[in-house]
């Protein structure tokens, strides 16, 4: 089941801290969008959530947001692939 989206300020309901799933960070957008194309967790697609680092653009590969760090793990464990957990929505 793909969680809901969620203001990355507030989290869910109550205000509890949600965690998302990184796959990679590429300077590349179109490299981030062929790999993102590429992951299913659970059989759902991940997406890629432009940023800025140190004022370069980033293009982050992500899926979540999850209620838990346990619950982002697992998810990450179940995609085969290396991942991190971090705090916050995507």
């Amino acid at each position: 089941m793909v969680p809901p989206p969620l203001d990355p300020r507030t989290g869910p309901a109550g205000g509890r801290r949600v965690y998302s799933l990184s796959f990679a960070a590429m300077l590349s957008e179109e490299r981030a969008n062929t790999l993102a194309a590429s992951i299913r967790v659970d059989g759902h697609p991940v997406r890629v959530v432009p940023g800025t680092r140190d004022g370069t653009p980033v293009f982050r590969v992500v899926y979540g947001p999850f209620s838990s760090r346990e619950e982002a793990d697992r998810a990450g464990r179940r995609s085969g692939l290396p991942y991190w957990v971090y705090q916050g929505a995507p």
